[in-house]
């Protein structure tokens, strides 16, 4: 199991004399494994406290033997917990006491059956020591991942002794049993850049103990919190729309503004992915958005049960064609000339996907109009042109200029009497390196007029002679 899906857990109180809050939590262990942490905490909201001697609970979907299991000291970070563990036993439908008064025979064993693990918890006695509250760690004895979805509307029970008031008479016990709550279940969206998508953060959730299709609007869990995992180079806050329960906000990832995040009370989580600088991932690109939601159903007795897992987003980049930005500078009217004819200009080109490589194609001639009988080819015609660079965007970076040059030479367009012109339209394409690729092109627009070329004489070689006089 991967850490986004990790992390999960369950909240839930086994209502009794004594009130009992468990917590289940997914940990990732440092081979990698799934273990659960198991926190379990008198509840003293006024009632009774008493002396936790044995925690007995089943587990689901998994095949429970005497030695598949290990209860132990959960370490984590710079904490450890899991002191008071002083013996641990499990075995499928088998377990009901682990000795002398650490043991849930009677009531509790006779409505939910026997057992598949059970926990001793410190030591007979409250003189020796008096514990409302301990962590223990459950792992397999073989290092596969011991999930969450184990316990899913498990059985559990807990054993109490030195039972009643603090400060008072405590020569009572407890054996309580109930049911935990459903688990959540992580969930994935893919949304592309400039489109928004959802997904229902419940659908997927356990419903209720008989695993039944429908529930109860009224009993449906609603989400209580929802936070962003910002550890990483992930920001943005969800805040709570205290109106409507949603909590939503917008959410950077790398500093790119990619979109708002809204999950409402419901359950239903949905991404615009709109934002700023979305357009800046190109095609193949992603960035992940992870978090985690809580959701509460209150049980009959008045207690919160909580469920929390997690959700995680991919936006995918799409192809943003490169574009002309600026155009200002794309048509020139030159006058014919005895001399060189030639002119020059530029254009700018941008492309919002950082890492594409936009590149000219070759020009070609697009039209020619006007008075062209004496213009030459089109091969002729388009060596008057060029256009560079070769490479307008290098991929680091989102704009280039493209600068072009029109070269006539001399006595090209002599033929164009005053009055007529020539109009030359020159086609330069543009392309970035996706396949299939964005493509633009630019056209340049290039008119000679004609101007009048005084009648010369071209030949006097015969315009002399010399006579004798007869």
């Amino acid at each position: 199991m991967d850490s986004f899906s990790a992390n999960r857990s369950i909240s839930f109180v086994l209502d009794g004399t004594v009130d009992t809050l468990i917590t289940v939590t997914e940990v990732q262990l440092s081979d990698g494994s799934i273990a659960l942490k198991v926190d379990i905490q008198v509840l003293e909201d006024g009632g009774s406290i008493g002396d936790m001697r044995a925690l007995f609970f089943d587990l689901q979907n998994t095949t429970v033997t005497a030695d598949s299991l290990i209860a132990e000291q959960y370490v984590g970070g710079l904490d450890s917990y899991g002191f008071d563990v002083t013996d641990y036993v499990s075995e499928e439908e088998a377990i009901s006491t682990l000795g002398q008064d650490a043991n849930i025979k009677g009531d509790v064993v006779n409505e939910l059956g026997r057992f598949d693990v059970g926990v001793e918890i410190g030591t007979s006695g409250s003189s020796a020591d008096d514990i409302q509250e301990t962590t223990f760690l459950l792992k397999t004895s073989d290092g596969s991942d011991l999930t969450l979805d184990t316990v899913d509307f498990s059985d559990f029970g807990i054993r109490y002794t030195s039972v009643g008031q603090r400060g008072g008479d405590r020569r009572g016990s407890e054996k309580t049993g109930g049911l935990s709550n459903g688990v959540a279940a992580s969930d994935s969206l893919v949304v592309d850049e400039n489109a928004s998508a959802s997904v229902d953060l419940l659908g997927n959730d356990s419903l209720d103990e008989n695993a039944n299709d429908t529930i109860d609007p009224d009993e449906r869990a609603t989400v209580k919190s929802a936070f962003l995992d910002t550890s990483g180079t992930t920001t943005g806050t969800l805040v709570e729309d205290t109106t409507t329960g949603a909590f939503s906000g917008v959410v950077a990832v790398d500093g790119l503004e990619l979109g708002t995040l809204t999950i409402s009370e419901a359950g239903i989580l949905s991404f615009d992915a709109s934002g700023a600088d979305v357009d800046s991932l190109a095609a193949g690109e992603s960035r992940v958005i992870q978090g985690s939601y809580t959701t509460v159903v209150i049980d009959p007795s008045g207690f919160e049960s909580l469920a929390t897992a997690q959700f995680q987003i991919t936006i995918e980049g799409t192809n943003d064609a490169p574009v002309v930005t600026e155009a200002t500078d794309v048509s020139e009217t030159l006058q014919e000339t005895e001399a060189s004819l030639s002119t020059t200009g530029s254009f700018e080109v941008a492309d919002l996907d950082v890492t594409d490589v936009v590149t000219l194609g070759s020009p070609i001639l697009q039209s020619r109009g006007g008075n062209d009988s004496g213009a030459g080819n089109d091969a002729t015609l388009l060596a008057m042109f060029s256009a560079t660079p070769g490479t307008v965007i290098d991929g680091t970076g989102t704009t280039g200029t493209v600068s072009w040059t029109f070269d006539a030479g001399t006595d090209a367009f002599d033929y164009l009497a005053v009055g007529e012109s020539l109009m030359l339209t020159y086609r330069v394409p543009i392309s970035d390196d996706n396949t299939p690729a964005g493509e633009t092109y630019q056209d340049i627009m290039i008119t000679i007029e004609g101007t009048n070329d005084a009648p010369v004489v071209t030949e006097a070689t015969d315009v002399s002679e010399t006579l004798q006089e007869t």
